[in-house]
């Protein structure tokens, strides 16, 4: 199959399982989208070498700069100073869990520059976990399942004419622009950065930069993604981030905070449930479905919105209603407003691959072990009933057996659940992780 000059054979954007796709349906995808003007600027080859060269000295710049704010040691000085890096190239992964797209009859595919040998990808790396805390300083932000689940359960009572609602963001990350992005993320830096400073003496850190120097690496990092297609043509992005960068999380969470900060702290009365994951909007209006876009300021043109506007032309929403049994999935859950109070369940995408380890594989016993005890945990925190949790947990055991997975270790991993769960209650598997 590899050597069929016909076909890729690739992963899925999401549920792990092997894709094979005609050559020519990924190479038109691909030209499809890198022909977009407005998020990539074609260059040639030595154009792209050139802003590479640049790119380098500019890096040397920052290194220097951190070790003079005694942000980095200079052993860490040392190795950044002499790594190597070259132009990374871009590749794109099908989302088979989306509807084909109706103008080229093909899946829509996410693209992803690869950042192992980038350029910048040790100063992105240092930013990402330099910023890490601040992503659960973010109003309205959730960090995962159990949190949305937390707050979720927590909502109280909804009125009989709730509608539960979800959005999302066609296309975040290239979607982006650079100011707003780049001014949201150092603006809520700059506003937090006594959780950073507090973080570092606590934990005894060298001190994170200062927000000047904070924001010049960020705009290098955003504005610099050179990368190739298939070492045969050279782009440079003109327009947000890109997925493989690993301050894209932050700059979206930033980004889309400040966007729907008006809905957080100032909520209209018809919006009784608001939280976001990164670009995912999970909601709960006294509204109809079709007047809910309203809240976010997509109104009729004559309309003008009454409070402050989430898109424009760059971010677009694609919202989703509950369906016919009331059910909405957002994350791995199917939410649900059962006799007026929040409920959930377990969710998995029907292209899911359920891709668990091999009993019989190389790994250490104790990892196999607590594999099936883990996924039962996960199942029985993402069921509000246990109506919902009996056959979920039936059908993953019947995943593991499948796996050859003995059914001592299966059996073990239930008592050790319904132990734990006689010992407290399903709560105490929504606590936060005091781990770090």
């Amino acid at each position: 199959l590899c050597r069929n000059q016909y076909i890729f054979v690739t992963h899925a954007d999401k549920g792990g399982k092997l894709v094979i796709v005609k050559r020519s349906d990924y190479t038109a995808e691909a030209h499809r989208q890198l022909n977009d003007a407005a998020t990539y600027r074609s260059i040639t080859e030595d154009e792209a070498n050139t802003l590479h060269s640049q790119l380098h000295q500019q890096k040397l710049g920052f290194i220097r700069r951190l070790l003079a704010a005694n942000n980095i040691t200079r052993s860490e000085s040392s190795r950044l100073l002499t790594e190597k890096c070259s132009i990374p190239p871009i590749y794109f992964l099908p989302k088979i869990h989306k509807a084909k797209r109706e103008d080229t009859g093909t899946f829509p595919y996410r693209p992803i520059i690869g950042a192992v040998r980038n350029c910048l990808r040790s100063l992105d790396a240092y930013l990402a976990k330099l910023t890490s805390p601040l992503l659960k300083a973010i109003p309205g932000s959730l960090e995962d399942t159990a949190d949305l689940i937390r707050a979720w359960e927590g909502a109280g009572s909804f009125p009989p004419n709730a509608s539960l609602f979800s959005a999302d963001v066609e296309s975040l990350y290239p979607s982006i622009p650079w100011d707003e992005g780049l001014a949201s993320a150092c603006r809520f830096y700059a506003s937090n950065f006594h959780i950073l400073l507090r973080e570092a003496q606590a934990n005894n850190r060298l001190l994170p930069p200062r927000p000047t120097l904070f924001r010049d690496i960020l705009r290098a990092i955003l504005q610099n993604n050179i990368f190739h297609f298939r070492d045969q043509s050279w782009y440079i992005q003109r327009s947000g981030t890109a997925m493989g960068c690993s301050m894209s999380v932050y700059l979206a969470c930033t980004f889309m905070f400040y966007r729907t900060r008006h809905l957080i702290h100032h909520p209209p009365p018809e919006l009784l449930f608001f939280k976001r994951y990164i670009d995912d909007i999970i909601g709960v209006a006294t509204l109809p479905p079709d007047q809910i876009p309203a809240l976010f300021g997509i109104r009729p043109s004559a309309t003008p919105p009454a409070s402050p506007s989430v898109v424009d032309q760059h971010i677009h929403l694609t919202f989703v209603t509950a369906d016919n049994a009331g059910e909405l999935p957002a994350l791995d859950l199917l939410l649900k407003i059962h006799d007026g109070r929040p409920s959930c369940r377990l969710y998995r995408k029907p292209t899911d691959g359920h891709q668990f380890l091999h009993w019989r594989s190389a790994h250490p016993f104790h990892q196999r072990t607590i594999i099936p005890y883990s996924q039962l945990v996960r199942t029985a925190r993402n069921c509000t009933f246990t109506k919902d949790y009996t056959p979920a947990a039936s059908a993953l055991l019947d995943r593991f057996r499948s796996r050859d997975f003995p059914e001592r270790t299966l059996q073990a991993a239930t008592r050790k659940l319904e132990a734990r769960l006689l010992a407290g209650s399903r709560s105490a598997l929504l606590q936060p992780s005091m781990k770090g």
